[in-house]
């Protein structure tokens, strides 16, 4: 096959395809549908496998003749490079959004990227629990919340030891019944549709993915490798049922199925992409709300701390806030709404996220510090062949953090020039 004819598959095959979702909080956390591509490639790479042995032993290909034989592994051997493209390339943009994420980190820069709690600690190798379940599936969090206060807590009294009189195996009993009534086993069902062997430490899976070794995905896909061979087909008498003394480690199972082993190729290539950037120590000392501030800055901004932080050239130095004009702009801004205010701040930096640490430390677009900058421009009515230093609307270098704020008459007037650009929603910027 030619390579547009791998490319044409490739495109046909992750189209439209969404690798990100959004919590009911605003927060970002990895799709598991996205799974599929790579659960297709690993699958591919077992059958093309099982095929190569076939054919070496002879297994099932007697009556084939050597060029059918060839013939059948070419065939094989294509499919797997078209789905091993199609992983790759769901792989490598979870790769470049780590990257751009540490990116951001170490330059200072502020972004909109609310990643989910649960990605965070991920991240910096911080256990996830059932609080972190709760943010992305509500539902299934309440139901293993109540498993383990009725089921769990029940059975943690007695401990690991067998029960010692008639009323403790009564207990157990008991627990195993309702376990039982309410179907549970050692299964999952997936976001693609198949029902599967839920990795944990009486699951066939936990076995398969400690022999999982080498190949595309290395350990980054053990929980889906593991499980690559089954196809939904498999019946529920196949999975061990839970018992009383396993809820604990069930919901722990869930939880981190749920939050970890069905999106684990992707997060793994988060995390290496994020850490090629960015060495672990230099995170090692951050919590996920740190880390996420750092990157997402604060939620509101402080137009006094703006006010505060900001120099002035022209005209409106040598008096700064003192100036009527100067007065007369933040006063406009103080009465803007939160929403104006970002919009404000994208058109004069380029980032409508406030900085962590306040605008005394906020950055170029290099990174450098470069302290937010107002200088004067004279008020002109003309609009075409004003001059450089003059003309009737604001105006911004993004780069340095800097407007052009012309010396308007009035305070209606510079309302009204704000008011244009906020309406435009636009993000301006001339070169020095």
């Amino acid at each position: 096959e030619t390579q547009a004819d791998t490319e044409g598959a490739l495109d046909e095959e992750v189209a439209g395809l969404a690798l990100f979702k959004v919590d009911d909080l605003g927060c970002i956390s990895v799709e598991p549908s996205s799974t599929l591509p790579i659960l297709k490639a690993a699958r591919a790479r077992s059958a093309h496998v099982r095929l190569e042995k076939d054919i070496e032993r002879g297994a099932a290909c007697a009556a084939m003749t050597a060029a059918e034989r060839r013939y059948a592994l070419a065939r094989s051997a294509a499919a797997l490079e078209r789905a091993e493209a199609s992983a790759r390339f769901v792989l490598d943009r979870f790769s470049f959004c780590g990257r751009l994420f540490a990116k951001a980190l170490l330059e200072q820069q502020t972004m909109t990227l609310p990643l989910a709690p649960s990605l965070l600690k991920i991240l910096l190798g911080v256990p996830v629990g059932l609080d972190d379940l709760s943010r992305e599936d509500s539902a299934l969090a309440a139901s293993l919340l109540w498993l383990d206060q009725n089921c769990g807590r029940r059975r943690a009294t007695q401990g690991e030891q067998a029960p010692q009189n008639a009323d403790e195996a009564c207990d157990e009993s008991s627990t195993n019944e309702v376990l039982e009534s309410l179907g549970l086993d050692w299964s999952v069902t997936t976001a693609w549709g198949d029902t599967i062997p839920l990795p944990g430490p009486h699951s066939p899976a936990a076995m398969a993915a400690a022999e999982v070794r080498g190949g595309l995905f290395e350990a980054t896909a053990a929980a889906v490798a593991a499980v690559a061979d089954h196809d939904g087909s498999v019946s529920s008498h196949e999975f061990p049922p839970v018992r009383a003394s396993e809820v604990d480690a069930y919901i722990r199972a869930r939880v981190r199925w749920h939050l970890l082993g069905a999106v684990a190729p992707q997060v793994h290539a988060f995390v290496v992409g994020f850490h090629s950037i960015c060495p672990w120590w230099v995170v090692s000392v951050a919590d996920h709300a740190e880390l996420s501030l750092l990157v997402n800055g604060r939620k509101s901004i402080d137009v006094k701390d703006w006010a505060a932080s900001t120099q002035y050239l022209g005209s409106y130095r040598r008096k700064g806030q003192g100036h009527r004009v100067i007065k007369w702009f933040w006063n406009v801004v103080e009465s803007l709404s939160p929403m104006e205010q970002r919009r404000l701040l994208q058109f004069a930096t380029g980032s409508s996220q406030p900085p962590a640490l306040g605008f005394g430390l906020l950055t170029s677009n290099d990174g450098s510090p470069r302290r937010f900058t107002i200088e004067s421009i004279s008020y002109s009515t003309s609009t075409f062949g004003a001059s450089d230093r003059s003309g009737p609307f604001i105006r911004a270098h993004t780069c340095f953090n800097k407007l052009d704020l012309p010396e308007y008459h009035d305070e209606e007037q510079l309302r009204a020039a704000l008011a244009t650009i906020l309406a435009l929603d636009s993000t301006g910027f001339t070169m020095d």
